[in-house]
């Protein structure tokens, strides 16, 4: 997600709920913010809130209240069809934290909270995805009309309740039991590429010959 466009206010609301209200999910964001080497956070709203997410982050060692401090930021937006404004990010978090006096260590060009900005950005350019946001759940993106505000939720649970059923079988035939690690049982499944493969990268290397002597006749 780009976390000053207005299409990411619903979706981050709505996963901050999904947290609070303890629904079995793992929940990571990657923020899109700019390609720019030296970008000014005091100028950029996307990455004056993705420097006030780490500030938050780092200080108060939860990331739970650097969400809350965006999905604040989207409550305090005079206009909730227009992106953020850099007024808006400053304004609170000049609130939400007076003795901070240097605003440029923490928004500047050289901030000390922009660790991971630019990775967010190879992995976004890598992974090929262009249209924002994007909703990725155990590696799939799930389709467009899924991540729209009124069908959002909807769609995150019956996905739940989906692989729940997998597991619940698993369990039920013996194959998953209490000592097993899930993550290594999801990986191992017939559908899931793994990351190095074996059939081209086998420890057993069988050459062909082509010289004279070891050539066939």
């Amino acid at each position: 997600v780009d976390p000053a466009r207005k299409e990411s206010r619903e979706l981050l609301k709505t996963l901050e709920s999904f947290y609070v209200n303890d629904v079995p999910l793992r929940i990571g964001f990657v923020f899109i913010t700019s390609n720019q080497e030296e970008v000014n956070g005091l100028e950029h709203a996307s990455t004056a809130l993705f420097r006030a997410h780490n500030y938050i982050k780092e200080k108060t060692s939860s990331a739970p209240k650097a969400l809350a401090f965006l999905t604040e930021v989207y409550a305090k937006s005079s206009n909730k069809n227009e992106d953020v404004s850099v007024d808006t990010v400053i304004s609170l978090f000049k609130k939400r934290y007076p003795k901070e006096k240097n605003l440029d260590d923490i928004f500047g060009p050289e901030s000390y909270y922009d660790e991971g900005r630019k990775l967010s950005m190879d992995y976004y350019n890598k992974v090929g995805l262009k249209a924002l946001p994007q909703v990725l759940i155990n590696g799939f993106p799930i389709g467009e009309n899924e991540i729209e505000s009124d069908v959002f939720e909807e769609s995150v649970i019956t996905k739940i309740m989906q692989l729940t059923q997998e597991i619940q079988m698993a369990v039920y035939r013996g194959n998953l039991y209490d000592s097993m690690n899930l993550i290594d049982w999801l990986m191992n499944k017939e559908n899931i590429m793994p990351r190095l493969n074996p059939r081209i990268l086998s420890p057993e290397r069988n050459y062909i010959h082509l010289n004279e002597k070891n050539a066939p006749m």
